[in-house]
């Protein structure tokens, strides 16, 4: 199972969380945000082969193990710097029109 789909590590009623988008054709973005202020940042990604995604965002290639049961992604590697190596979904279907990254 590929990871397309969007997904969340923020419990209900917690004061920050993470969400990730992986689209179908390769592209996608980390958000971040908390009371104080929000951070997202866009990255492209691939399957490598089976259990493997090369993720890269800004100018940083990160090759990490990864899971995807029917409603939990795991990643082997922090990969964006919080932390969290496990979300949530959210929902399957996903699109660029959605990311935070487009202008308003």
């Amino acid at each position: 199972m590929t990871p397309v789909g969007y997904w969340e590590d923020a419990p209900f009623g917690a004061m920050e969380g993470e969400w990730l988008a992986f689209l179908p054709d390769g592209g996608g973005w980390w958000e971040w945000a908390n009371a104080a202020g929000s951070e997202a940042m866009g990255f492209t990604w691939r399957g490598t082969e089976p259990g493997m995604l090369e993720i890269v965002l800004a100018e940083q290639t990160v090759v990490t193990g990864y899971d995807v049961g029917v409603t939990v992604l795991r990643l082997e590697k922090d990969v964006f710097g919080l932390g969290t190596r496990r979300f949530s979904l959210v929902k399957r279907e996903v699109s660029e029109v959605e990311s935070p990254l487009r202008p308003a």
